[in-house]
């Protein structure tokens, strides 16, 4: 989506990879135009990394632009407690995230004309793509069983993606590829965290594939990992987690039909 936009980007896997690039980029003499912050990571989650690197770099810090599902006045407040500078919701949207980068990049590039250390012309750091750092969204509840009702897919997302593509199609391609090689570990993933009734791996699971799905707009399938998420938040592993699993199986196979045959 960055390069869509122009932008090359560098992309850390966590908090503290972030505080990480930041930190080489400022002895390397040069700054990140931007840097687009994930709220909810592993190891470091997006706060603590604002504010290591505030503190790192003061008044030089770059545009910090949190990333959160998070949308409400509380939630905004947390963000710029925590010195982010600005504040996009998720799924994120590519109009949106070209308004942001216009509107901080300038005031980077005019904070570098007074100093000795230039910012980097273009690039942005991109969010961190740990486990934890996608959308809950409000769905409305699916039924039970798999039913031919079921709404699979939302295809306003891909048609956002379609809006700034080339004539191939190459970044909406790229998108839903990668949506499918990722899904397959993420259900993995939540699969081995219901076997080993692990309620805290089931969370990020689950979380990770939230923000896979919510990409693409495969709605029923963020349906399911949604109510993971919210039942091993609180502890516990839902009674119906194998059954949940399958439906979710389901949905992942039907889905993958359709989104093989959209572009």
């Amino acid at each position: 989506m960055l390069a869509k936009l122009g932008y090359q980007a560098e992309t850390a896997l966590d908090g503290r990879e972030a505080v990480q690039a930041v930190a080489r980029a400022h002895g390397a003499g040069w700054r990140f135009g931007a840097v687009l912050m994930d709220v909810n990571m592993p190891r470091m989650n997006g706060f603590q990394a604002t504010q290591q690197i505030q503190a790192m770099m003061g008044q030089k810090a770059p545009p910090i632009l949190a990333l959160t599902a998070a949308a409400s006045p509380e939630d905004r407040a947390r963000c710029a407690a925590a010195g982010m500078d600005d504040y996009l919701t998720k799924p994120l949207h590519v109009a949106a995230l070209a308004q942001a980068l216009e509107r901080w990049l300038p005031r980077m590039a005019s904070a570098a004309e007074g100093s000795s250390k230039p910012a980097k012309p273009g690039p942005t750091l991109a969010r961190a793509t740990g486990p934890a750092s996608q959308a809950k969204p409000q769905l409305d509840k699916p039924k039970p069983a798999v039913a031919l009702e079921v709404k699979l897919m939302d295809f306003e997302r891909l048609a956002q993606f379609k809006e700034f593509d080339d004539d191939n199609l190459s970044m909406t391609r790229e998108v839903i590829g990668l949506f499918v090689a990722d899904a397959s570990q993420r259900l993995k993933a939540i699969d081995q965290s219901i076997r080993a009734d692990d309620p805290v791996a089931l969370a990020w699971a689950a979380h990770a594939l939230i923000g896979a799905t919510s990409n693409v707009g495969a709605v029923a399938m963020q349906t399911v990992c949604v109510e993971f998420e919210l039942e091993a938040k609180k502890g516990r592993i839902p009674l119906n987690a194998a059954q949940q699993f399958d439906r979710l199986q389901v949905y992942w196979e039907k889905t993958k039909g359709i989104l093989s045959t959209w572009v």
